[in-house]
């Protein structure tokens, strides 16, 4: 018995450091957020500007880069402007079908001041039929809170 306590002591800490490893590397992998061009940007010169990834932000679980600190800066006082709505998920999908599928930014369109991304060419031409009615769902479905989740830093 003691033996076996022993070696529950002795292999925790190496199960719970590969877990941890794990965890890092699958965050490390995970793909920035737009591909890793610079949201800023994109919503204020509608331009795909390369991001640094040493600048980088997290907003509502999605990595973003940027092209410079003054970008980020902006990006911290209005996260939700330069985000696409959804963080990402399309729209068309989630509402319609109830899957979570990220967008790409191949099919991306900006409607009611925001970038929405999609799956496919398909979704994006089921939004353009009604895209309000999309905005209008979605805005419900989040409850739209007046204050946006928090902005946090990565190191």
């Amino acid at each position: 018995m003691r033996y076996t306590v022993r070696m529950v002591t002795i292999w925790m800490p190496i199960a719970t450091a590969a877990i941890a490893l794990a965890a890092l590397t699958l965050r490390d992998a995970s793909p920035p957020g737009l591909d890793g061009y610079c949201p800023v940007a994109l919503v204020e010169e509608w331009r795909w500007a390369h991001g640094d990834s040493s600048i980088v932000a997290t907003f509502e679980g999605c990595r973003y880069w940027f092209s410079s600190d003054e970008a980020l800066t902006r990006f911290r006082r209005e996260p939700v402007r330069y985000t696409p709505a959804l963080a990402g998920v399309d729209p068309v999908l989630w509402l319609d079908e109830g899957r979570r599928a990220p967008g790409t930014r191949k099919f991306g369109v900006e409607y009611a001041r925001r970038i929405w991304l999609f799956a496919s060419e398909q979704t994006l031409h089921r939004f353009v039929q009604s895209p309000s009615r999309y905005v209008v769902l979605v805005a419900k479905s989040r409850g739209h809170s007046a204050s946006p989740s928090k902005v946090a830093d990565d190191e």
